[in-house]
């Protein structure tokens, strides 16, 4: 199986009504590839399929862009009109990247590439181009490809 149990480099917290607070470290799936190929396909037959993860990895970006949402309302000025609050919220949403912690490319040439992701996946979704063409571009535009 692609997936190995790795431990998480941070203590994971929970609250137990009995017990209080349980501090633990834990190990968790984690997908070990040497290509993005590899990792692509290894990632589908983890989940059970291409569609399953289409789904998984668009409901974990419309999460986090839901979440830099509601981050983003409490920092926006107290001077500011509701309609202009509700423009820079869901431009917010729209521009939502997602971050691993390291510096890279400006929001809007992460979003940029990220309209050229979805215009290639329904190219995809329609029949317009094939699987391994819809991979070969999309490593491209991820700068991935050898």
């Amino acid at each position: 199986m692609p997936v190995k149990l790795m431990k998480w480099p941070k203590t994971v917290n929970t609250k137990h009504e009995v017990h209080g607070k349980i501090s633990l470290e834990v190990e968790v799936p984690q997908i070990e590839a040497s290509s993005y190929d590899e990792f692509c396909r290894d990632f589908a037959v983890f989940v059970g399929g291409e569609d399953k993860a289409q789904a998984i990895v668009n409901n974990w970006l419309g999460n986090g862009a839901v979440g830099s949402v509601r981050s983003a309302g409490p920092a926006l000025s107290k001077d500011i009109s509701k309609e202009e609050a509700v423009k820079k919220l869901l431009d917010t949403a729209r521009d939502y990247v997602p971050q691993t912690g390291r510096t890279g490319t400006s929001v809007t040439a992460k979003a940029n590439k990220f309209d050229l992701m979805r215009e290639l996946t329904l190219k995809a979704k329609n029949g317009e181009i094939s699987t391994e063409e819809y991979e070969s571009q999309l490593l491209q535009i991820m700068g991935l490809a050898d």
